[in-house]
Protein backbone atom coordinates (compact mmCIF):
# COMPACT_ATOMS: atom_id res chain seq x y z
CA UNK A 1 0.00 0.00 0.00
CA UNK A 2 2.31 3.12 -1.46
CA UNK A 3 0.20 5.82 0.17
CA UNK A 4 0.96 4.26 3.56
CA UNK A 5 4.69 2.90 2.89
CA UNK A 6 5.17 6.15 1.53
CA UNK A 7 3.42 8.33 4.12
CA UNK A 8 5.66 11.56 5.24
CA UNK A 9 7.42 11.76 8.33
CA UNK A 10 6.07 15.00 9.16
CA UNK A 11 2.63 13.71 10.71
CA UNK A 12 2.62 10.75 12.59
CA UNK A 13 0.48 8.15 10.82
CA UNK A 14 -2.46 7.48 12.62
CA UNK A 15 -6.27 6.20 11.16
CA UNK A 16 -7.68 9.30 11.48
CA UNK A 17 -4.82 10.78 9.47
CA UNK A 18 -5.09 7.89 7.20
CA UNK A 19 -9.33 8.28 6.67
CA UNK A 20 -8.35 11.78 5.83
CA UNK A 21 -5.53 11.26 3.19
CA UNK A 22 -8.10 8.38 1.18
CA UNK A 23 -10.67 10.83 1.23
CA UNK A 24 -8.64 13.34 -0.27
CA UNK A 25 -7.39 10.53 -2.61
CA UNK A 26 -9.87 8.56 -3.69
CA UNK A 27 -13.11 11.54 -2.72
CA UNK A 28 -14.63 8.85 -0.27
CA UNK A 29 -14.80 8.53 3.31
CA UNK A 30 -14.42 5.43 4.65
CA UNK A 31 -14.70 4.38 8.37
CA UNK A 32 -11.11 3.49 10.42
CA UNK A 33 -13.19 0.12 10.68
CA UNK A 34 -13.46 0.02 7.29
CA UNK A 35 -9.66 0.10 6.45
CA UNK A 36 -8.71 -1.85 8.71
CA UNK A 37 -10.91 -4.70 7.82
CA UNK A 38 -8.78 -4.93 4.70
CA UNK A 39 -5.95 -7.47 5.15
CA UNK A 40 -3.20 -5.24 3.17
CA UNK A 41 -4.18 -1.66 4.36
CA UNK A 42 -3.55 -3.16 7.73
CA UNK A 43 -0.83 -4.87 6.73
CA UNK A 44 1.00 -1.71 5.61
CA UNK A 45 -0.24 0.22 8.36
CA UNK A 46 1.44 -2.16 11.10
CA UNK A 47 4.47 -2.10 8.92
CA UNK A 48 4.51 1.83 8.91
CA UNK A 49 3.96 1.72 12.74
CA UNK A 50 6.26 -1.01 13.74
CA UNK A 51 9.11 1.16 11.90
CA UNK A 52 7.79 4.50 13.27
CA UNK A 53 8.31 2.74 17.26
CA UNK A 54 11.48 1.18 16.42
CA UNK A 55 12.90 4.80 15.29
CA UNK A 56 14.24 3.64 12.13
CA UNK A 57 13.48 5.06 8.78
CA UNK A 58 11.65 2.87 5.67
CA UNK A 59 14.57 0.70 4.18
CA UNK A 60 15.66 2.81 1.47
CA UNK A 61 17.30 -0.18 -1.02
CA UNK A 62 21.17 1.26 -2.46
CA UNK A 63 21.26 -0.88 -5.80
CA UNK A 64 18.91 0.55 -8.69
CA UNK A 65 18.07 -3.44 -9.47
CA UNK A 66 16.88 -3.71 -5.83
CA UNK A 67 14.58 0.12 -6.19
CA UNK A 68 13.60 -1.15 -9.81
CA UNK A 69 12.33 -4.35 -8.49
CA UNK A 70 10.67 -2.49 -5.20
CA UNK A 71 8.75 -0.96 -7.79
CA UNK A 72 7.82 -3.54 -9.84
CA UNK A 73 6.52 -5.48 -7.08
CA UNK A 74 4.75 -2.41 -5.64
CA UNK A 75 3.06 -1.61 -8.83
CA UNK A 76 2.25 -5.66 -9.08
CA UNK A 77 0.95 -5.71 -5.80
CA UNK A 78 -1.08 -2.67 -5.90
CA UNK A 79 -3.06 -4.31 -9.69
CA UNK A 80 -3.77 -7.20 -7.40
CA UNK A 81 -5.32 -5.42 -4.73
CA UNK A 82 -7.49 -3.63 -7.52
CA UNK A 83 -8.18 -7.06 -9.24
CA UNK A 84 -9.44 -8.27 -6.32
CA UNK A 85 -12.13 -5.70 -5.65
CA UNK A 86 -12.75 -5.99 -9.32
CA UNK A 87 -13.72 -9.75 -8.94
CA UNK A 88 -15.46 -9.25 -5.66
CA UNK A 89 -17.58 -6.47 -7.45
CA UNK A 90 -18.55 -8.99 -10.05
CA UNK A 91 -19.26 -11.32 -7.82
CA UNK A 92 -21.39 -9.39 -6.19
CA UNK A 93 -23.46 -8.52 -9.07
CA UNK A 94 -23.44 -12.15 -10.35
CA UNK A 95 -25.06 -13.10 -6.91
CA UNK A 96 -27.50 -10.13 -7.12
CA UNK A 97 -28.83 -11.43 -10.99
CA UNK A 98 -29.07 -14.68 -9.63
CA UNK A 99 -31.11 -13.90 -7.38
CA UNK A 100 -33.46 -11.49 -9.91
CA UNK A 101 -33.44 -14.77 -11.89
CA UNK A 102 -34.75 -16.47 -9.36
CA UNK A 103 -37.12 -14.21 -8.50
CA UNK A 104 -38.29 -14.03 -12.26
CA UNK A 105 -38.64 -17.63 -12.22
CA UNK A 106 -35.98 -18.50 -14.53
CA UNK A 107 -34.07 -21.58 -13.84
CA UNK A 108 -30.77 -22.50 -13.76
CA UNK A 109 -30.93 -24.69 -16.53
CA UNK A 110 -32.45 -21.88 -18.77
CA UNK A 111 -29.65 -19.08 -17.30
CA UNK A 112 -27.02 -21.66 -18.29
CA UNK A 113 -28.09 -22.08 -22.02
CA UNK A 114 -25.40 -21.71 -25.14
CA UNK A 115 -25.63 -18.64 -26.72
CA UNK A 116 -26.66 -19.80 -30.24
CA UNK A 117 -24.53 -18.32 -32.98
CA UNK A 118 -26.64 -16.22 -35.60
CA UNK A 119 -26.45 -18.19 -39.24
CA UNK A 120 -24.70 -15.75 -41.52
CA UNK A 121 -25.13 -17.74 -44.27
CA UNK A 122 -25.46 -16.57 -48.04
CA UNK A 123 -29.17 -16.43 -48.93
CA UNK A 124 -30.53 -18.27 -52.29
CA UNK A 125 -30.92 -15.19 -54.56
CA UNK A 126 -30.09 -14.44 -57.67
Amino acid sequence: MGMVDGWDGANHLTWGRLVERVEEFLRHRWTRQTLEANPDIKAAYLRHRDRELAGRPAPNPKDPIEVVHKRQVDALNAEIAALKRTLAAYEERFVRYEYNAYRAGLSSEALGMEITKPDRGRTDGG
